[in-house]
């Protein structure tokens, strides 16, 4: 099919709007129009001509220019600021300078001079649908391209999320075997060589006192309590059910009950009906940090503060500790033992940052920020 035919086949497919004051001219030509177009509107002035644009919105515009009230290149100027794509067709009787000039400044497509010829107005309409296929050809295949380019990015967006969720899994596995084996796993150890001292004392009928055995209890009530505290870490339930202030303490009780630095929790605002994703995100980070500040700082002290302001909600986390180290490993990337990298993704996943300062013998300060939802 050449460009005739798909140029013909197009402006069957259009609304053409025809103005033209001379009753006898616009009820004959209207004939002519309606036989090409796909739908035609009429108007007598070029007041009522800007009133139909507004209603039916035509691709097309043929209009005469002498008409009472508003002539037809005013209305032209009209519809132009109004769509700039629309094409418009200027018949008139007179060939005159001021006209023509006027034409071209409100961007008049095409001109014919009256008496109209069928075949000069059917070249006229054909090229102005030539223009609106290629424009509407173009618009869809930037649309196509738009498109095409959004289903990448989705596409990296979801890969990378993959990567991230497969990348703080493993940091969670990652500190879960160290609370084990720093906390469990030692308390076992003690456990099992204290059993084996009784075991040939209870093979020679000679167990020992109810002292020793009520320690052994004991400590194997501390296993329980430990192994309880890191599971309800671990379950999602704990923050569906807990506001992040109480969480918060929680995580801090649960660190002064073995050998760490001195924490002290601040709070203001209120803190329910906290978005759950925003919760996570905010106690895993105060975990980790924590963590560091425990194990890696040196920290004698560590101080947390939690605000909820109209907008957004802030955490910042400070410590008495080395400093120097954190920062460095934040710089590399190098965060086997501290997690920095997972600290910030996990505030980029809320719509947060991590700011961090860890200037060497000046302690550690991190700072969350993320807007509520």
């Amino acid at each position: 099919m050449d460009d005739l035919e798909l140029d013909q086949r197009h402006l069957k497919t259009l609304t053409l709007l025809y103005v033209e004051d001379d009753q006898d001219v616009r009820e004959q030509f209207s004939r002519f129009l309606r036989r090409r177009c796909g739908a035609l509107v009429t108007a007598d002035n070029g007041v009522q001509g800007l009133e139909a644009f507004r209603l039916h919105r035509p691709q097309i515009v043929v209009t005469d220019i002498l008409m009472p009230g508003m002539d037809g290149l005013t209305m032209a100027g009209e519809i132009h600021n109004l769509d700039r794509t629309v094409q418009i067709i200027v018949t008139t009787a007179f060939e005159n300078t001021d006209y023509l000039l006027r034409s071209i400044e409100v961007g008049i497509d095409r001109y014919v001079t009256k008496p109209v010829n069928g075949e000069r107005m059917t070249a006229a309409l054909l090229v102005c649908a030539h223009r609106l296929r290629i424009e509407a050809q173009l618009l869809q295949e930037l649309e196509y391209r738009r498109l095409s380019e959004l289903a990448l990015v989705e596409t990296e967006i979801l890969n990378r999320s993959k990567v991230l969720r497969e990348h703080i899994e493993a940091e969670e596995r990652a500190r879960v075997a160290r609370d084990i084996h720093d906390s469990i796993g030692q308390s076992l150890v003690a456990l099992k060589l204290n059993l084996e001292m009784l075991q040939p004392l209870c093979a020679a009928k000679q167990c020992g006192d109810a002292k020793t055995l009520v320690e052994l209890i004991a400590e194997m009530g501390g296993v329980s309590e430990e192994l309880r505290d890191i599971l309800v870490a671990l379950r999602p339930s704990f923050l569906e059910t807990t506001r992040l202030d109480q969480a918060l303490r929680w995580l801090c009780d649960r660190f002064k009950a073995r050998p760490a630095p001195e924490f002290q929790l601040i709070t203001s605002g209120d803190f329910a009906g906290l978005d759950g994703a925003l919760k996570l995100a905010f106690f895993r980070i105060c975990q980790e940090a924590l963590n560091n500040a425990a194990r890696h700082a040196g920290a004698s002290r560590v101080s947390i503060t939690l605000i909820r302001g109209a907008a957004q909600l802030r955490l910042v986390i400070r410590d008495d500790g080395r400093g120097g180290i954190c920062a460095e490993r934040a710089q590399q990337k190098q965060n086997a033992g501290f997690g920095i990298s997972i600290m910030r993704e996990r505030a980029a996943l809320v719509g947060g940052a991590l700011a961090i300062d860890s200037s060497p013998g000046s302690g550690t300060t991190i700072t969350l920020e993320a807007p509520l939802p």
